[in-house]
């Protein structure tokens, strides 16, 4: 839905799953705040599909720690056999 006020095009967004900058600027400058505030606060705030590209989520920390437990396990049973054949164990 666009609507024409002042000169300016405003354009209404309906959010399903993803936001960008610019529709959170748009927000901003519908709500009422200052267009050179409202560029700056959208910068900084993290869209939905921004947060899922650059901070992990329980599931990335459960994979990372399970596949360091492999690499741990893996690197104990390569030093235990390592010191079996050089004969310091057994």
């Amino acid at each position: 839905m666009r609507e024409l006020t002042g000169g300016k095009i405003y354009v209404i967004f309906l959010y399903l799953m993803t936001t960008t900058t610019l529709d959170i600027y748009n927000l901003l400058v519908n709500a009422g705040i200052a267009e050179d505030k409202a560029q700056p606060l959208a910068k900084e705030i993290l869209s939905r599909s921004e947060a899922k590209e650059i901070l992990a989520t329980k599931a990335d920390l459960v994979r990372t720690e399970n596949r360091l437990i492999i690499w741990m396990v893996g690197l104990q049973v390569a030093s235990l056999g390592l010191l079996f054949a050089s004969g310091v164990l057994g």
